[in-house]
């Protein structure tokens, strides 16, 4: 059987009476939350993908650093995890800067800064120590390459006699 017209207002204003008495009660009424997209499945293919800007971008940054360090061949486990660490932490901090540069206020209803500046700062952080993390690594491998000073002066000494 087919509803009326005023039937079916009926059903729609006892509906919306009944989710908003849902909400008083539970102290749920809150809208969707706002996001960045840093963790989309769509982004993360973005910056998968050479072609586009970002991924352009992306894989700029992180060749360099794998060319810093010696090259693809030369990385080391550590240092292969660390980079797609790396990879992941900076897709989120690009997202985390262009999302905060879209918005037009960065503080919330209640005067807190929003969620996602906290999130960036932390990303910051983990983006910084990891680069530290790689750089300590660097100079180990090139002290390890290094020989020992006194073996130096010991082959000057048989080169010269």
């Amino acid at each position: 059987m087919a509803k009326s017209k005023d039937g079916k207002k009926r059903c729609a204003e006892a509906g919306a009476r009944n989710l908003k008495a849902y909400h008083e009660s539970t102290g749920n009424a809150r809208q969707q939350a706002v996001t960045h997209g840093a963790y989309s499945s769509t982004i993360r293919q973005r910056y998968s993908d050479r072609r586009t800007t970002e991924g352009a971008r992306l894989a700029q940054i992180i060749d360099a650093i794998e060319q810093e360090l010696g090259g693809p061949p030369e990385l080391t486990p550590f240092q292969q995890v660390k980079i797609g660490i790396l990879r992941s932490r900076l897709i989120r901090f690009f997202q985390f800067s262009d999302y905060i540069d879209k918005r037009m206020d960065i503080l919330d209803g209640e005067c807190n800064p929003i969620a996602c500046l906290t999130q960036l700062h932390t990303t910051e952080e983990g983006i910084a120590r990891i680069l530290k993390e790689l750089e300590d690594s660097l100079k180990c491998k090139r002290a390890q390459r290094l020989k020992p000073l006194n073996e130096l002066i010991a082959e000057a000494k048989s080169d010269s006699t």
